[in-house]
């Protein structure tokens, strides 16, 4: 048991576990040591490496999450978003040889493709320039960023409330929920994620087609 590794599965050890109800209970510090006990005995599990770089974010552990997500990157992990906050990391230490590569993988995320439109003319590349055209992006990181901490509501942060059409209620392993709601009346692709810190970075997230 290392790249994959199931919460489902028997095999999964009780530390993962424990890892995983702390987390969603946003008991950070206890959901940290939980991770590290499981990578201590299965340092190649990737999930758990998943798990523990999130939790290290929420709590603003930024020197520590980075080489924690490097590693889950060495392993194969090809979730852009998690290379965009290896971007951000970067950034901020002043790296920009490196950060701003990194910083353009967040255009491989499936909400992403499409959403930068094509013009006649070429994309800026820092040369000298009289004018920029600035596009704005769709970036639904920027949405679980914002509500990683905000447990008491079902982690829908405070300040991007007013940015959700629809929402079910934070649900456990095995558990369900039903909701209905109006789809918007403007055609496009709309995201919808699992703002759950740590599941948008796996893969918890998809699109909604309004044509």
């Amino acid at each position: 048991m290392d790249h994959k590794l199931d919460s489902q599965a028997p095999s999964a050890p009780a530390s993962f576990l424990n890892g995983q109800r702390a987390q969603k209970e946003g008991r950070w510090a206890e959901a940290e040591a939980a991770y590290r006990e499981t990578l201590a005995s299965h340092p190649n599990a990737l999930p758990a490496l998943q798990n523990l770089a999130a939790v290290l974010l929420a709590l603003g552990k930024w020197d520590q999450a980075e080489p924690v997500m490097r590693a889950a990157l060495s392993l194969g992990a090809t979730d852009p978003i998690l290379r965009k906050q290896l971007a951000f990391s970067r950034l901020a230490a002043g790296d920009y040889e490196e950060g701003l590569p990194l910083y353009e993988s967040r255009r491989d995320a499936a909400e992403m493709r499409g959403a930068v439109p094509r013009f006649s003319f070429p994309e800026w590349e820092g040369e000298p320039v009289g004018s920029l055209l600035l596009m704005p992006e769709q970036d639904p990181m920027n949405f679980v960023e914002a509500s990683q901490t905000s447990m008491g509501t079902d982690f829908i942060g405070p300040d991007v409330k007013n940015k959700v059409l629809a929402h079910t209620k934070l649900l456990g392993p095995g558990e369900s929920d039903t909701i209905s709601f109006a789809a918007p009346r403007k055609p496009g692709v709309y995201t919808y994620i699992c703002s759950f810190p740590g599941h948008y970075t796996i893969g918890m997230k998809g699109t909604l087609t309004v044509q």
